[in-house]
């Protein structure tokens, strides 16, 4: 699937905003595309380029003795199960098939499946639907044609039952395929978004493992905004923290760590910011509700960053959501962490992601390369002063993140100029990331696999880096300020890694 660059743009500016209570994200992601067509080209660039290799090559070296600590952490993983039953879904997947037949595949054959495979089928749905949740994403929805459908003819609910009374082919079209593929329509302010129905996967009636039938059980959103169930919510929280504790890292871990951030989120902010301020009054209802929730569970984490928030005078809301920004950001709960700190160096100020991982040494390499990346960055500005570097998480896939990082400064005749850098990496092994890991492919047929999935023409492996639109592409046109783009979707990429 080949993107167009405004397309790019438009939906990673979009899905960067609606993630922003997560990851402080800089202004910056605004310029991000624009930034990419002009950079590409640049010598510093090419620079850029060859010091990543040396990097590179410097981490074979060094993981070379690192065969056993790497096993180690590949044991702590949910085990895959090849089930006849999964690989019928593979073919399925593999032979074009769309959301729509595999979520009926998975209707019909989850109930007789192990909780494995069970998980797996779900795994590979989710992924699945990405491609229409990505495309409402892009803007359909707020076209006239789909959201007369959705207002006067549905009701404005995602109503299967009125779909065939769509007049509209295309939309009506859109909107059974939404429905077909186990998802539904929530309002957010009241901007419509496309969801997994989680109502469907628990009417399944299969056998999951232990945390992901937590996680189906505990997917009830209505219930999040209900303050009458604060103790009864929290006591969701405990119970799910306990689970993280013991729950092996895979997808089962995944999905119960987001449904985790978002209970906490939902139970220390409320809808729309609504729980902040009382929060801080020791006189309101919800306070004394939370007080009594959080009574005797000293070692839970929500209860301690609770009793933060529930400490802190009444300032702004601003401060008390950075405080949950920060703990979700810093989850102890989930294994792959990055921290931001900011220091100044005189007028220099500096801003780090620091990993923490589970493996002291993977976790040192990490860092190195975050770090031997940032000053390859300022080396190849020529700033000695006056620069500024910021950096954020950019996008994480299970064991795969590419960290951004950008480098404001003044030229020597004072003007300002903009570089930036991204850095994917390798989480479990602690070396940078390369596409024929991440395709799944040797390092000759790699530039064939991209050019054949994303409908591209790239004529030398490109520059990578992944965003939540899915494995974003770019290739330099020599001199030109102009840059191939692709993208390659999650679900193209789940494809690609089932070959």
């Amino acid at each position: 699937m080949k993107y167009n660059v405004i397309k790019i743009g438009a939906i990673a500016i979009l899905m960067f905003v609606m993630s922003s209570c997560a990851v402080n994200t800089p202004q910056k992601i605004t310029e991000e595309v624009e930034v990419n067509t002009t950079s590409q080209g640049d010598a510093s660039t090419q620079e850029e380029a060859s010091t990543q290799e040396d990097i590179t090559t410097q981490e074979v070296i060094t993981t070379q003795g690192d065969v056993s600590t790497q096993g180690e952490e590949i044991d702590q993983e949910a085990p895959q199960v090849k089930s006849e039953r999964i690989q019928n879904l593979e073919n399925l997947i593999l032979n074009d098939a769309d959301s729509v037949l595999v979520a009926a595949y998975v209707r019909n054959n989850i109930k007789e499946a192990s909780p494995e495979e069970a998980d797996q089928m779900i795994e590979i749905l989710l992924q699945m639907q990405t491609a229409l949740i990505q495309r409402s994403h892009e803007g359909i929805l707020y076209e006239p044609a789909y959201m007369d459908a959705l207002n006067i003819t549905m009701g404005g609910v995602l109503a299967p039952d009125k779909i065939s009374k769509i007049e509209n082919e295309k939309v009506r079209s859109f909107y059974q395929s939404v429905a077909d593929s186990d998802l539904t329509m929530v309002r957010y302010e009241e901007t419509p978004v496309l969801e997994t129905d989680w109502v469907k996967i628990k009417g399944y009636q299969a056998t999951f493992t232990e945390p992901f039938q937590m996680v189906v059980d505990f997917h009830d959103d209505k219930n999040l905004f209900r303050e009458e169930n604060v103790e009864a919510l929290v006591n969701r929280i405990y119970a799910m923290e306990e689970m993280l504790l013991k729950a092996p890292n895979g997808f089962a871990k995944d999905e119960l760590t987001e449904l985790y951030s978002t209970y906490v989120s939902r139970m220390l902010i409320g809808p729309e910011g609504t729980y902040l301020y009382r929060l801080v009054n020791a006189s309101d209802s919800y306070y004394k509700k939370m007080t009594v929730a959080i009574e005797g569970h000293e070692t839970s984490g929500f209860a301690k960053i609770a009793k933060e928030m529930m400490a802190e005078t009444l300032n702004t809301d601003n401060h008390l959501m950075d405080i949950v920004g920060a703990y979700r950001l810093n989850n102890p709960y989930i294994e792959h962490r990055f921290e931001k700190n900011v220091a100044s160096e005189g007028d220099i100020q500096i801003v780090t992601l620091t990993y923490e991982g589970v493996d002291a040494s993977i976790t040192k390499r990490v860092n190195e390369l975050i770090q031997s990346a940032t000053k390859a960055l300022v080396e190849s500005s020529g700033a000695t002063s006056d620069y500024q570097i910021d950096m954020y998480k950019s996008y994480q896939f299970g064991d795969y993140a590419t960290i951004q990082i950008y480098n404001n400064y003044l030229t020597e005749d004072g003007e300002s100029h903009y570089d930036e850098k991204s850095v994917n990496l390798d989480l479990k092994n602690g070396v940078l990331l390369t596409l024929n890991t991440l395709l799944n492919s040797e390092a000759e047929t790699v530039l064939d696999k991209i050019n054949t999935v994303s409908d591209s023409n790239f004529t030398r492996v490109p520059d990578f880096s992944l965003t939540v639109t899915g494995l974003l592409l770019t290739d330099s046109k020599g001199s030109s300020p102009n840059a191939k783009y692709s993208v390659i979707t999650k679900d193209q990429l789940l494809k690609i890694r089932l070959k």
